[in-house]
């Protein structure tokens, strides 16, 4: 495992929560369910870490972790989000439902299927991270 695998989002191919088209597919059904014309998912990782320094003096270091899923439903000129930093079924389920609620009731649309448009590339990968340099 390199070093920068660690700050790998768990959502991706092999991550502790991965996601597969078939329960993005799941995900989107559900979001539109109650009659969305429209719906997509966002999941987020972010990473980030700052050194702050004064007179050539380390003040403060941080470092922070942003994750979760955003779920978007329009319907018309409606649009409802939605959105957890847990990657539990029940949690992003809970998601998708209340971005659909919130965006219409009745009726529902059929999710078109999914394709994958092109594999992510590892363009930005790391072997070590700042945070990780010894000082």
């Amino acid at each position: 495992m390199t070093q920068s695998s660690i700050y790998r989002a768990p959502f991706v191919e092999g991550g502790s929560h991965a996601i597969d088209a078939t329960l993005a597919q799941k995900l989107i059904a559900l979001a539109l369910g109650k009659g969305g014309d429209y719906a997509d998912l966002f999941f987020e990782y972010r990473v980030g870490g700052a050194l702050v320094f004064d007179e050539g003096i380390l003040k403060t270091a941080s470092r922070g972790v942003s994750m979760g899923l955003g779920v978007r439903v329009v319907r018309g000129d409606a649009t409802g989000f939605a959105y957890t930093e847990d990657f539990s079924w029940e949690a992003m389920k809970r998601a998708a439902e209340t971005a659909a609620a919130i965006a219409t009731s009745g009726g529902g649309t059929m999710p078109t299927p999914l394709r994958p448009l092109k594999k992510a590339s590892g363009r930005y990968d790391l072997d070590m991270v700042t945070l990780d340099v010894p000082g």
